[in-house]
C-alpha cells in the first residue's frame, strides 16, 4: 500500500517538474524583439535596431520559437498589412487599434546581412552586387542604377545604393565595423518607395553594432 501511495504521489510531482522546466525554458529564452510605444526594437549579442510595428521578423518575435533557434547571421523582415483588433482580417485599419496581419504580407522586404569578408572582386563601393538577385535585376526591362552615395551609419562610413526597374526599387546600405561587414538591403514597390523611405531610415539610423 505504501509503495502504491508513493507511486501515485510521484505522478503529480513529475508533472509539476515538467511544467516548471518548460516555463523556465520559456522565461530564459532569448527575447530578440521588444515593443516600444511606436516601434519595435531588435537586439542580439552583436547588433540592435528599431523598426516599425507592422514589420515582422519571422521566427524571432516568438520567445517559444527562439528556444530552438541560434542567433541569426541574416535577418529577413517583411511588412504586413494591419487589421483592426476589433474587426475581421478582411477589414483593414490603420488606427491605434491595429495589429500586424500575419496572413497578408505586402511587397516590402528588408534583409540584414552579417559577413566576416566580402566576395572576391567586391568592395564596399560596389557591395550592391552581393544581392543574390542582382544578375537578374540588372537584366530586367527598365532597369537603371539610380544613385550611389557615401553616408554614415553608427559612426562609420557607409555606402548607399539605389537601383531598380519600373516595378521595384532596391535600396542597399553597406558598411564595415569591428572587423565585419554589414548590409541592409531594402526592397519595395517603386510607387511605395517615397512613403517607405522614412521607415528604412528609422532602421538604418538606429542601427548599432556593439
Amino acid at each position: 500500500m505504501i509503495k502504491l501511495k508513493i507511486k501515485h504521489l510521484m505522478i503529480p510531482i513529475l508533472i509539476a517538474v515538467t511544467v516548471l522546466s518548460i516555463l523556465t525554458y520559456v522565461v530564459l529564452a532569448p527575447e530578440y524583439v521588444t515593443y516600444g510605444e511606436n516601434v519595435k526594437h531588435y537586439n542580439d549579442s552583436e547588433i540592435s535596431f528599431d523598426f516599425p510595428q507592422n514589420w515582422v521578423i519571422s521566427d524571432y518575435e516568438n520567445p517559444v520559437e527562439t528556444l530552438f533557434l541560434s542567433e541569426p547571421d541574416n535577418l529577413t523582415i517583411n511588412r504586413h498589412d494591419t487589421i483592426s483588433q476589433n474587426t475581421s482580417s478582411s477589414s483593414m485599419n490603420q488606427n491605434n487599434n491595429s495589429a500586424p496581419d500575419i496572413a497578408n504580407p505586402t511587397m516590402l522586404t528588408v534583409t540584414i546581412s552579417k559577413r566576416s569578408s566580402l566576395t572576391a572582386g567586391i568592395t564596399l563601393e560596389n557591395a550592391y552586387k552581393l544581392n543574390e538577385n542582382y544578375p537578374l535585376i540588372e537584366k530586367t526591362p527598365g532597369y537603371q542604377f539610380i544613385s550611389q552615395n557615401v553616408t554614415t551609419v553608427d559612426g562609420v562610413t557607409a555606402y548607399e545604393f539605389l537601383y531598380g526597374d519600373e516595378t521595384h526599387i532596391y535600396y542597399d546600405v553597406w558598411f564595415e565595423k569591428n572587423g565585419k561587414f554589414y548590409g541592409i538591403a531594402c526592397q519595395t514597390l517603386t510607387d511605395s518607395f517615397n512613403s517607405e523611405k522614412k521607415n528604412f531610415n528609422l532602421l538604418i539610423n538606429s542601427f548599432h553594432v556593439k
